[in-house]
């Protein structure tokens, strides 16, 4: 995961004559019809691939050969039925609400479904919000965060410090935290499934190889020490470079960046 800025305007779309009579029509019901799509134009998918270069918001996946789903970090339905988390509130009001839709992957949206457990109090929709038109509610999620403090990490609402404190990659493929809001979110998303843990062995592997290769060739005495120490910075600089292209697994990157001396002593004899 990475921070993500949402600085353009919300969609037209979202806020047109036709949102708005589902929008009336949903509070009347206090639910979002399972069915309805009308969240799904073309504007807002623009926008979210743009804001977030065609990658899931919480696993870092390319998208661009792979379904796009449009992700409500509040759930717009409850499913009951799920038992590792609480998924029983819907935010059938929030359905078309701007800052609370990410782009996402198939396997994170499934995986997260409506999970969304808070530490806070849940926000009173009935007595605070149910007079809300639409338009006030395109950009309330801050609002809501302070009150409910809810446990699923929002790349949106983060600064890129928070996960460069708390993310954890390990030579392995994982991804881990101590951060309890990260850990949630790990878990809810499936970030550790098999596919995700594979690429991004291929990708540590391949930077490992490569500090290996100079290592073996020092070792054997076919490079001096500063012939060395530059070609390990550098492979530390073609590193820095691929990560100014925002590669997918970007936060892996950024992790073997800030953490590169790491990379040249695990594979020490």
């Amino acid at each position: 995961m990475k921070a993500i800025k949402k600085e353009t305007p919300v969609p037209i779309s979202l806020t047109d004559n036709k949102r708005k009579e589902t929008f009336n029509s949903n509070k009347e019901l206090r639910l979002f019809p399972v069915n309805n799509t009308e969240y799904k134009t073309n504007d807002i998918y623009e926008n979210l691939k743009t804001i977030y270069d065609n990658k899931c918001a919480f696993c870092q996946d390319t998208l661009l050969n792979s379904p796009k789903h449009i992700e409500h970090y509040r759930p717009k339905n409850k499913d009951e039925r799920r038992v590792n988390c609480c998924a029983n509130t819907s935010y059938f009001w929030l359905a078309f609400s701007w800052d609370n839709l990410l782009l996402a992957c198939g396997s994170c949206n499934s995986s997260k479904g409506s999970c969304f457990d808070i530490e806070g109090t849940r926000a009173d929709y009935e007595d605070k919000y149910r007079n809300y038109p639409l338009d006030e509610l395109q950009n309330i999620i801050k609002e809501l965060d302070i009150v409910e403090k809810p446990l699923l990490v929002n790349p949106e609402q983060e600064e890129q410090f928070f996960f460069d404190n708390n993310l954890i990659f390990t030579i392995a493929g994982k991804i881990l935290s101590k951060n309890m809001r990260l850990r949630y979110t790990i878990r809810i998303c499936n970030l550790n499934r098999n596919e995700l843990i594979e690429l991004r062995l291929k990708l540590i592997n391949n930077l490992r190889n490569k500090i290996r290769r100079r290592k073996t060739d020092y070792s054997l005495g076919l490079i001096d020490t500063k012939t060395y120490a530059r070609d390990i910075a550098l492979l530390h600089k073609d590193l820095q470079d691929e990560l100014n292209n925002n590669p997918y697994f970007s936060a892996l990157y950024r992790y073997a960046d800030l953490h590169f001396d790491i990379f040249t002593k695990i594979i020490k004899k």
